[in-house]
Order: structure tokens, then sequence, then C-alpha cells
């Protein structure tokens, strides 16, 4: 290496930032990085401890799991028992006067009682409280003869108002027996024909027992599986009661002592005040300081079972592999800057030396020295560069001349560049903005992919594409309106079906509809019109786009209809949306270039203010009547009047009920009668509607069962069962999840009380027979 590059300007240049660069990532690397990578570090230790208190808690989870379970069996069982002891009693009280029941048939009785229980007892009270037949509860017989002397007032009063509310129940009470309190539970029911209230009770203390005898099972088993899941040899995981004592523990010595002991009466009074906070379901991680050693903390506490998981290890065994790890890392990445740091001086040194060599070189060409020449012996790209500076010396007198001529040219064509330009100033001064700036974008983006080479060139691309197909769509509507206002376009007339015209519309914008979460509706129709079939389908197509850019919910409805008291042969083409609508204000500016009304939601489809002045202009051509009814947050309907090719007298879109076609809605309909339900399945699914067929309200609930959520509309006739009509089957259909969805009854019952039944539970009636205009209209407006 020669080191007299050194006093190099370029080389300074060029090494001594190079070194600043270097000097400040390693500062970087110190002052952020390695914090950052710490952090890092020892949040993955800590996921590695949530982790195995999460598995911790599982296991505790799955196991208390076994408790509820014995739990709720043990109670239904005694529910069950008391339902039987109640029932047999009530069989034998089966005569309106008690003193039918005979002695024998209360043995024969008692004796099944002992069978399903031999802790219940029983009693019988007459409806004024008298206490009419006792046993096993202690009750004497001629010593308490009311029921409010044995029991209480309180309990008396309680079991009354309940037999009021309902024939049977339960009711719950301590009893005080010498120097003993049993909590017990009395299952009672009444006999309303006998005047007569018989009872069963049980205690409860012995359920109790039993569940506290499962917890402490659960406990046992927690202990002896935590001893298999020690995190480390020097953490510990345990589980503590309320009172701070150790009920399980990985560590067997333990058990029944009090955390207080191992991690600070401070962090057991911060531990039992975590359970009391609204996150106390959650992991709350606590850190115990002294001066020896610093303890991390996790609980997790259960307050089903008054207890918390404590999971407990020392800072320095926690994070002591990462902080070994981190000056690891630290030690590698100044090695490497060392490294690259060589690397660049060698690198440096020998580009610097090269450029010195063509700095000279063109010195002197610049002081005209055309005979100087440079060698570089390189095979990269500076020798190819002293190459061509050689070459290019000896053409450069030859390039003087013809520069002279290129200059005078560029001149000329510099001056009719400027008056080309000032022609067309007056026609871009009115699109500007909306041309520019997309092409302005488009500029960026490529400025983009110039500026960083090295980044993915696929975004930028793609906005380019956008911008430019936006600037391509503007540049197309206003040729479009020039043509119109220029008069060079003809229409060219014929006949052809208008569902053609529909059917393209649907391929075109169902996918962007949907996309938006609205639903497109094309009413079919067999008419067929005589217009410009590309004029009309521009008009169209124009008028379903702004539908559906205006429209944030609801539906967009294209569908035509014969004109009523006009010239005979003419429909209206509508386009009908649930938008935000059109002041009255605005009706007017609408149609004119350049207007555009409130922000809309485009999802990337440009908007240019000139989609409705199209319309108007093409319905002028074609010396259509275009109209406009619109309220301001309600939505907006736009008509076209044009001519049928062929009319007929009863042909209509609203008349001709067999043309018409509804995509994509389910109708459930119901019927007993099997001809009815086979014709009405025929009419619906003509016309494009998914039709269920059920004769039973089973078989309506079945299909339910199977494809939840995935009906649009019931149909059903009244009179489906002897003791069920319609109203009640819709009823429980809206009760079980489809609470808006719209119905109808079909029924020839006339009477005033079937027709207020349907209308109080917002039904729509339709009389039998079913005629079938009246019903798609009735389709069509619930849809």
């Amino acid at each position: 290496m020669n080191f007299d590059i050194l006093k190099s300007r370029l080389f300074a240049k060029i090494f001594i930032p190079l070194q600043i660069i270097i000097t400040l990532f390693l500062m970087v690397i110190f002052i952020a990085a390695i914090p950052y990578l710490e952090k890092k570090l020892y949040a993955l230790q800590e996921e590695k401890v949530i982790a195995f208190m999460n598995s911790a808690q599982h296991l505790i989870e799955n196991e208390s799991q076994s408790i509820d379970q014995y739990w709720k069996m043990i109670v239904d069982e005694q529910k069950k028992k008391m339902a039987d002891i109640l029932n047999i009693y009530s069989s034998v009280l089966k005569d309106k006067n008690y003193n039918v029941a005979k002695t024998e048939d209360f043995f024969r009785e008692n004796t099944r009682l002992h069978k399903l229980s031999d802790k219940a007892a029983f009693w019988i009270m007459s409806g004024n409280g008298q206490i009419m037949r006792v046993g096993a509860i202690g009750i004497k017989h001629g010593k308490a003869k009311l029921f409010r002397d044995y029991y209480g007032y309180a309990i008396y009063n309680d079991i009354l108002q309940k037999i009021t509310e309902a024939p049977e129940g339960t009711k719950r009470y301590s009893e005080n027996r010498g120097n003993r309190i049993t909590d017990r539970k009395v299952y009672f029911k009444s006999l309303q024909k006998n005047n007569l209230i018989i009872g069963v009770e049980v205690a409860v203390d012995s359920l109790d027992q039993e569940l506290e005898k499962q917890t402490d099972s659960l406990f046992s088993k927690i202990n002896t599986d935590l001893k298999r899941q020690r995190f480390s040899k020097k953490s510990n995981v345990v589980v503590i009661r309320g009172s701070g004592e150790i009920v399980a523990s990985s560590d067997k010595g333990l058990r029944g002592s009090d955390i207080a002991e191992i991690i600070g009466a401070n962090n057991k009074d911060r531990i039992n005040n975590a359970t009391k906070e609204p996150s106390a379901n959650r992991i709350v991680k606590l850190e115990e300081k002294s001066a020896e050693k610093t303890t991390i903390i996790w609980t997790r506490h259960f307050p089903d079972y008054d207890c918390n998981l404590l999971f407990y290890i020392n800072e320095d065994t926690l994070y002591g592999a990462a902080d070994q790890l981190k000056i690891q890392i630290a030690i590698a990445s100044v090695l490497f800057i060392l490294g690259i740091n060589f690397i660049a001086l060698l690198f440096t040194g020998r580009v610097s030396s090269v450029v010195k060599k063509l700095s000279d070189l063109t010195a002197g060409v610049k002081k005209g020295d055309l005979s100087v020449r440079v060698k570089v012996e390189r095979m990269d790209e500076l020798g190819e560069l002293a190459d061509s500076i050689n070459e290019m010396i000896l053409t450069i007198e030859e390039r003087n001349a013809s520069l002279t001529n290129l200059n005078a040219c560029l001149h000329k064509a510099t001056e009719d560049a400027n008056a080309a330009n000032k022609s067309k100033t007056g026609f871009l001064a009115t699109i500007s903005h909306d041309l520019l700036q997309p092409i302005g974008a488009a500029r960026l983006f490529a400025s983009s992919i110039i500026d960083n080479p090295q980044e993915s060139a696929k975004r930028p691309a793609e906005k380019i594409k956008e911008t430019l197909k936006t600037a391509e769509q503007l540049i197309a509507e206003l040729v479009e309106i020039s043509k119109l206002n220029a008069g060079t376009i003809k229409p060219d007339i014929s006949s052809f079906p208008l569902n053609d015209l529909f059917n393209e519309i649907s391929r075109a914008y169902s996918a962007k509809a949907t996309a938006k979460g609205l639903q497109l509706i094309i009413v079919k129709t067999t008419v067929i019109v005589k217009s410009d079939k590309k004029f009309l389908r521009h008009i169209i197509n124009n008028l379903v786009s702004n539908a559906i850019r205006y429209t944030e919910r609801g539906k967009v409805l294209l569908g035509c209809r014969r004109q009523i008291n006009k010239e005979e042969g003419n429909i209206s083409i509508e386009v009908i949306d649930t938008g935000r609508g059109i002041s009255n204000t605005q009706k007017d500016e609408v149609f004119r270039e350049f207007v555009r009304l409130e922000k809309a939601d485009n999802n990337g489809d440009k908007c240019f203010g000139l989609g409705l002045a199209i319309v108007k202009g093409l319905t002028s051509l074609l010396k259509y009547e275009v109209k406009l009814d619109s309220k301001s947050g309600k939505g907006s309907r736009f008509s076209i009047i044009v001519p049928q090719a062929i009319s007929h007298e009863n042909e209509s879109i609203k008349d001709n009920a067999d043309i018409i076609t509804i995509t994509a809605k389910k109708v459930l309909y119901i019927d007993d009668d099997t001809m009815q339900l086979a014709y009405m399945e025929k009419i619906l699914t003509e016309w494009g509607l998914e039709t269920i067929p059920v004769a039973s309200k089973e078989e309506a609930f079945e299909y339910l069962d199977e494809y939840p959520g995935e009906l649009d509309i019931i149909i059903s006739d009244y009179h489906i069962a002897e003791n069920l009509n319609g109203v009640e089957i819709i009823n429980q259909i809206r009760k079980s999840g489809n609470k808006e969805i719209s119905a109808f009854i079909v029924t020839s019952d006339r009477t005033e009380e079937v027709a207020e039944n349907i209308h109080n539970n917002k039904i729509r009636f339709i009389n039998k027979p079913i005629n079938k205009n009246e019903l798609l209209e009735e389709i069509m407006r619930a849809i």
C-alpha cells in the first residue's frame, strides 16, 4: 500500500467519514442495541417462566374440574332423591281427605323412603300450619302441633310465600341441637287438592365434608405433580391459601409453612392485595430486593379456591445465561467492526489512487491539452472508466463542430416547445389538480426507485401503475366529454334484450359491492329495448358505479318497470341505493362537469366528477329523460326512460311475476298440506329463491340446527297442527336467534282473532288463495 495516498483529499473525505460512521455505529450498539438485546434476552427468560406458570396453572385447573364434576354429581343425585321422595308421598295422598290414606300405605312408602336416603326425613302440614304427620326429624307429635312452633315464624312464612309463587321449592336453614349447629335443606311440595304441604329435609354437612375431602385430595395431587415440574434447581413453585399457608410445593420440606418466611411479610401483603384488584385473575410479577439478593416472584390467583400459585427464583439465576450471552455478543460485535474498518482502509486507498490519476487527466483536458492519456491496469469499472475517458478525448475535436449544429437545432426546438406549451396552458389549467397529481405521484415513486436501488421496487412500481391508470381514466372521460360537447359522435340504434346489459353489470360490479359489504340486487327481465347498446351500457355503468361509491351500507338495486299513464311502449330503467342521498340544492349540480359531492368511500376507485355529466350528455344525445329522486340521508333513485322494441300489453316488471329472479335469499316455507307445499316450492324456486319446504315445526328446527343463521324469510300456513299455529312457530324461530327475520302468514282464515294475532307479532298477512304478484311484491318489499 502506498502511504502517500494518505495525503489525498479524496482519501480524507472518504475514510474519515467512514471512521466516524463506524464509531457512531459502535456507540449505538453499546448505548441502544445492547440494552435492547438485554431486554429481549430477559423477556425470553421471563416468557419461559410464564410458560411454566401456565403449565402449572393448567394442572390446577384440570384437577379442579374433577371436584366441580364430583360436586355437581352429588347435588344432582340429592335433588333426584328428594324429588323421588316427594313423588312417593304425593302418590300416597291421592284422595281429597287426608284420613283416607291408610297407615299401611305410609309404612310401605316409609320403607321405600329409607332405601332412597337414610339421612332424609319427612313431614305433612295442613294449609293452616298444623303438623299432621312427622317422621325421623325429632318433632314429637302432640308437643308441637303447629309447624311454626317447631320451625319458627320466619321459615314458616317463607315456605308459604314460596308456595304461592311455585307449587314446589327448597329452603335452607340452620338448626341448633344442643351444642351443635347443623345446616339443613328442606324440599317441599304443595298438594292443593288435599290442602296439604309435604316436605322432606336432609342435612348438608355431609356434602360440605365430602367437598373438603376432595379439595384436600386436589392439593395433595398438585403437590405431587409440582415436585416433578421444577423450573430449575434454584427455583420453587408453591400453592398457598389466603392465610399464607403453603399447601403444595415443589420442595417437599415447605408444605405447611407460612409463605412470609420465604418471600417476606411485605410481599405476602402485596400478594393478598393483588387478589383484590380487577386483574387478580392474571399473572402478577413482584420483586423482593435485599442487600444480598433480588428474588423475582410470579403469582397467579385462583378465587374459586382462595389460593395463589407462586413461582420465585433468584434474579442472578434467572438472568445469568442472558447476561453471559450479552457479553459474548458485545465482544463479537467489536471484533467485527475492527475487521470491517481495516478492509475499508485498504479499499478506499486503492480507489482514491485511481481517482487521483483520472483527476490529473481531466485537469489537463480542461486546459486544452488533448494529448494526455491515463494508464490504469484494472479489470473493474474504474479501468473501464479510464479507457472511456481516453476514447472520449480522441473524439472531442470531432464533436466540437457537431455540437455547434446541435445547439442551433436545440434552440429552435426550444422555441417550438414553448409555443406548443403556451397553446396548451388554457386546457391544462382546468384539470391541473386532477391530472398532475397522479403524474406527480408517479414521479415521486420513480425517484424512490432510483434513490434506493437496493430496496424492492415492486410496491413503488405498483403505485406508478395505479397513478397512471388514474390519469388514463381522467383523460378517457375528458375525451368522452369533449366528443359529447363537440357533437362528433352519433348513436347506433338497434334492438336488444335489456337483460344482457343487466348480466354484464352483475359480472362487473358484484365483487366490488360485496367487498364494501353491500348487497347488489339485479332484477332480471325479458324486455327488449330499442337504443344504442354501447351508450346505454355506459349510462347504466356510471349510475351503478356512483351508487356503490356513495353507499356505505345497505343495498343497490337495478331493475326496470313499465311506465304508467305515459306513452305506451316506454320503460323506466332504475338504479336505487340506500346511500347518503342528495339534497334538493345539489340535484342540478351533480350533472355538471367536475362536480363532486361529499367525500365517498371509493376503495381506490378515483372519482373525477364526470360520471353523471356523461350520463346527462348521453341521455340528451339519445333524447331520453333522466330523473333523480332523493332525500339527504335516505338514498337515491335514478330513472332513465327508454323505448321498448316490442311492447306487450300485459308485460312489465311489476305485472309479470314469472320473469323475476331474486338471488342469494333463503326462504323457509312451512305447511302441513303436501300439495300446497309442492306448489309454493315451485313458485319460489322459479323466482330464484332457495326454498326449504317443511311440513312441521320439528322439520323446521332440524334445518335450523344444521344451518344456523342462514335464513332470510319465513312463510308459513296459520293452522299447522291441532295445538300449534304458524305464529307460534315463527316466534320460536325468532327467539332461537333470528330476531330480525321477515315472516309471512298465508291463510284462508279471515277471522278477526287470527288477523289480530298476526298483526301483534309483526308478521305480514297474505290471504289464500295466494296471488303471485301480491306475494312477490311483499317479498321484494321485505328484502
